[in-house]
């Protein structure tokens, strides 16, 4: 089981270790790290991510809470992500792998992509930080999305990369978008959410977790 370290120390310390290594590589760090870093450290600050997903024709609402929880038939919480769509489809992630409420094994790629457009703040922001810790892509251009002036930082696969899109001042999450891997998505986001939120995706999940952390 992740402890408490794993969960909110090493994030933090993925970013600056991911800085220093390209700051030793090219004699200072790389605007794209400095921008990353700060896109992080951001993101880091919520534990609630709402979005408007679309994948495909028909979007929907999904709202993401992260923190503390013990699933069913564990006698210890665990860290993870529970996403709950406007369609009813429950999606959650406790460090094996993203699973469905009432299916068995792997998600489908559909799926898969709604939980990535949710928007988990912590499971954007170490996939982020993992690239950044190997040296690996991460490129972040001028943009706009939803008529605000963002950066889009880019990641993953650079043939069908994942872009997070945030404010260009204050580096809050503003829109996720997936150019074809898993499938092709775009979602706006809301970072944040108030004790009804949570509540109400807890009770969706039929307390299958209890959380230790506040929205």
């Amino acid at each position: 089981m992740r402890g408490v370290l794993g969960a909110i120390a090493v994030p933090f310390c993925v970013v600056v270790l991911g800085v220093g290594i390209q700051a030793a590589a090219f004699e200072r760090p790389p605007r794209d790290a400095l921008v990353a870093s700060d896109a992080l450290r951001e993101l880091f600050r919520f534990r609630v991510m709402r979005a408007t997903e679309v994948v495909g024709r028909h979007p929907v609402r999904a709202t993401c809470v992260q923190g503390w929880f013990r699933p069913l038939h564990s006698r210890r919480p665990a860290p993870g992500e529970l996403v709950l769509l406007s369609s009813g489809v429950k999606l959650y992630d406790f460090g094996n792998g993203i699973r469905r409420i009432g299916r068995r094994g792997a998600v489908s790629r559909f799926d898969l992509a709604r939980f990535l457009l949710a928007g988990c703040p912590r499971f954007m922001a170490e996939r982020v930080g993992s690239q950044l810790v190997r040296s690996r892509w991460v490129d972040t251009d001028a943009s706009r999305a939803d008529g605000v002036a963002t950066l889009e930082l880019s990641f993953g696969d650079r043939t069908k990369p994942i872009g997070l899109y945030v404010d260009r001042r204050t580096y809050r999450p503003v829109a996720l978008r997936l150019a074809g891997a898993p499938k092709q998505g775009w979602s706006d986001l809301i970072a944040g959410g108030g004790r009804a939120a949570v509540l109400r995706v807890r009770q969706a999940f039929h307390l299958l977790a209890k959380s230790r952390n506040n929205a």
